[in-house]
């Protein structure tokens, strides 16, 4: 049943981007779009991707897994790009019950009165929090996620798009990133390599820029970042909500993003 299910959603998708591929340009909007237009809103996202070095944010998480179970968690990230991040986990009123470090080479899983987890970072995914939240997500993959950029740099040798209705849509490496004409934002990114998996961006909010740090070279650049984050996949689910106060660029210190032995 399984397999069955699986295969039905492979030509949905199959469908889906032979549709759009083949769909003319539909509105005014999307008519006045032309190749150099197009390759300049993709350069914004990516001076995007580049401009944040660092993030601090915090809010709550909650999920959905198998077996009807759900999970609710408010989590602190430090952010640190591309792959080092420091998350601290608590339940009911704040309590700490959890802590992930990424150094950039390795990955820690410390919950209390439970065994500590390391793994190189090669080898990490979702499960090392749960065992039900199975997915290949990179560490910098998770860090790009929760600041609501695409998953990987467009490369414009890489990347094929079309235009539909009042979107962009880039594919790159089965990556296919929907982009608000409108807003320039990213607002979906389905993963549709050996994994299976739909992102979803909205409440996009400005962010405070850290002045004090030598990463904020254009303290006047205006950085949205969505404040919903919602991640499916065929066997869980997860929300992300984070809160108003969002710092880009500020200066983590070293000691955070440091994995004890």
């Amino acid at each position: 049943m399984f397999i069955k299910l699986n295969i039905l959603r492979k030509l949905k998708k199959l469908v889906f981007f032979t549709i759009l591929l083949l769909t003319p340009l539909s509105n005014s909007l999307s008519n006045n779009i032309n190749d150099d237009k197009v390759h300049k809103i993709i350069e914004d996202v990516n001076k995007k991707y580049d401009y944040i070095r660092t993030a601090n944010i915090s809010g709550k998480v909650s999920y959905n897994l198998p077996k009807n179970k759900k999970i609710k968690l408010y989590k602190k990230y430090e952010i640190k790009r591309d792959s080092k991040i420091h998350i601290t986990i608590y339940i009911f009123l704040r309590f700490k019950v959890a802590e992930f470090i990424s150094d950039g080479i390795r990955v820690q899983y410390k919950r209390i009165k439970r065994k500590v987890k390391n793994r190189d970072i090669s080898e990490f995914n979702l499960n090392i929090f749960n065992k039900y939240l199975d997915l290949d997500l990179t560490v910098n993959e998770l860090n790009n996620m929760l600041l609501g950029l695409n998953l990987e740099r467009f490369d414009k040798n890489l990347y094929q798009y079309k235009i539909k209705d009042s979107y962009l849509y880039v594919l790159q490496n089965k990556l296919t990133s929907k982009i608000d004409l409108k807003t320039k934002e990213i607002v979906e990114i389905i993963i549709d390599d050996k994994r299976e998996a739909k992102i979803a961006y909205s409440e996009f909010k400005t962010v405070k820029i850290d002045k004090s740090t030598k990463n904020s070279v254009n303290t006047n650049y205006n950085v949205l970042i969505p404040r919903r984050i919602s991640l499916t996949t065929p066997t869980f689910s997860m929300k992300i909500k984070h809160q108003n106060a969002i710092i880009i660029n500020k200066k983590i210190e070293n000691r955070k993003l440091l994995i004890s032995e």
